[in-house]
């Protein structure tokens, strides 16, 4: 499976371009609104197996498995196959990024874009770089036919009513505060300073009930939070998401020149002992996630709005983002912050200057997180040699 596609199970999307240079931000516009049907594919997703979110929305999952026939629940087996098993992703946040090119706000609108799936999928994400190649039109072929079969009993069974009556009201809420709420936060001037790519000043976000406990991106600069979780959260899933992919994953030299740093003891362990129900399951993963987190804490600290970064990356995901922690560091020690630029270029220079390699990683995570922090994974290494 090309690295790329997957390299992020739960936060994928694409970069959008246009006229705007990153030395011309405009100022951030925001558009709120609902999608029933990627909510959809949420709970497909779910149904489909999700350990994560079993527990919290058992009876919307029970419904669902009550719509459906064998052929529906031989469908769910078909996906969880092909997404989660074979390529490490998590299943609905996979097929929403697959749907997105196109009009989400019903089941009508999925099930067009599963009979003209050339155009209507394959088309939009072969603009992005999450395109990759054979890989990738072989895996929506095989997923694209069993969602079909899903969305058309879900349809049959009432699916739009369902949710709108046992929904719609929270979400139109949820709409209506997060509207209110996000018309004053200007994000994307800070970002451009930092990653050196034009960036659209329009910022789309999906409230969705199904979404919890992700942060989704899905094409563009479209992204999907929940109606529970407050402003700042909110914040954060488009402070953080706009960084994926922080470069361009297809270029060599990226992977050429970190090559060292993946063979590194403490990467090594991360890969090998870390949740994988987390989706961080390759180097590339680990890089793409690390690089937004570091750049994503960066804009926070710019709003005002960080929490202590040793406490965020000892707890968060298990303590698994020490590169994260270490690129955060090295960034602040060379005063990218300040400067801003082109990430990528930024980055391929800080290996070669030896700011970003295996040993300085380590001991710059022990900086931020402290030893104890950092040794515990070695030590899972030692264990299992």
């Amino acid at each position: 499976m090309n690295n790329l596609w997957f390299s992020l199970a739960l936060l994928a999307g694409t970069m959008l371009t246009n006229t705007t240079t990153a030395q011309e931000a405009e100022g951030t516009e925001w558009i709120v609104s609902t999608s029933p049907g990627l909510d959809a594919l949420l709970l497909i997703g779910m149904a489909a197996g999700n350990e994560l979110q079993e527990e919290r929305y058992a009876d919307e999952i029970s419904w669902l498995m009550e719509q459906i026939d064998g052929s529906g629940k031989e469908a769910l087996k078909q996906l969880d196959k092909h997404i989660r098993q074979d390529s490490g992703a998590l299943t609905g946040p996979a097929l929403c990024l697959f749907f997105s090119g196109y009009p989400t706000a019903s089941i009508d609108d999925l099930l067009t874009s599963a009979r003209q799936m050339e155009a209507r999928i394959m088309s939009p994400l072969k603009e992005s770089p999450f395109w990759g190649g054979e890989d990738s039109r072989e895996l929506i072929e095989r997923t694209v036919p069993p969602v079909k079969v899903i969305l058309e009993q879900l349809q049959q069974a009432g699916y739009a009513e369902w949710y709108q009556d046992q929904f719609g009201d929270q979400l139109q809420q949820a709409v209506e505060k997060f509207d209110d709420a996000l018309s004053g936060y200007d994000i994307i001037p800070i970002q451009q300073h930092l990653l050196g790519q034009p960036l659209d000043p329009h910022l789309r976000v999906d409230i969705l009930k199904f979404s919890w406990p992700h942060g989704i991106r899905v094409l563009g600069q479209r992204f999907i939070s929940h109606p529970e979780y407050d402003i700042e959260i909110t914040l954060h899933v488009a402070r953080h998401e706009l960084f994926h992919p922080p470069f361009d994953f297809e270029d060599q030299h990226y992977w050429q020149a970190l090559a060292e740093l993946e063979k590194s003891e403490l990467i090594q362990s991360i890969l090998e002992h870390s949740n994988p129900a987390y989706g961080y399951n390759s180097f590339e993963a680990l890089v793409n996630e690390g690089s937004a987190q570091a750049l994503d804490h960066l804009v926070a600290e710019k709003m005002d709005m960080a929490h202590d970064p040793g406490e965020r990356w000892r707890e968060s995901d298990g303590g698994m983002h020490l590169l994260a922690a270490a690129l955060y560091h090295a960034m602040k020690e060379d005063e990218y912050h300040l400067r801003g630029g082109d990430y990528g270029k930024w980055l391929l220079s800080a290996v070669e200057r030896g700011l970003i390699n295996g040993d300085a990683v380590r001991e710059r995570a022990i900086e931020v997180v402290g030893r104890e922090a950092v040794e515990s994974w070695i030590s899972r290494k030692a264990e299992s040699d």
